[in-house]
């Protein structure tokens, strides 16, 4: 899969996802994976990796970076 759609919005492989956290601090996460409802993200080093599930990335505090409708990219 190269997209998946969750919510109102689409995730595609290869973007960058940032996740804000408690106290304002924010992490961005790179899309390596979406399969079977799940996303996998790795770090922008590739050092660390983990996996949500779909509901993790629609009610949770990730938002897909977008600049002008365009997905912005890890690579």
């Amino acid at each position: 899969m190269t997209t998946l759609d969750v919510g109102d919005q689409r995730i595609h492989r290869f973007q960058v996802v940032r996740e804000r956290r408690e106290g304002g601090r924010v992490e961005d996460w790179i899309v390596v994976g979406l399969e079977d409802g799940t996303v996998r993200l790795a770090d922008p080093g590739f050092e660390w990796d983990r996996t949500l599930t779909i509901d993790e990335v629609d009610d949770g505090p990730f938002e897909p970076l977008t600049a002008g409708g365009v997905p912005v990219w890890g690579y």
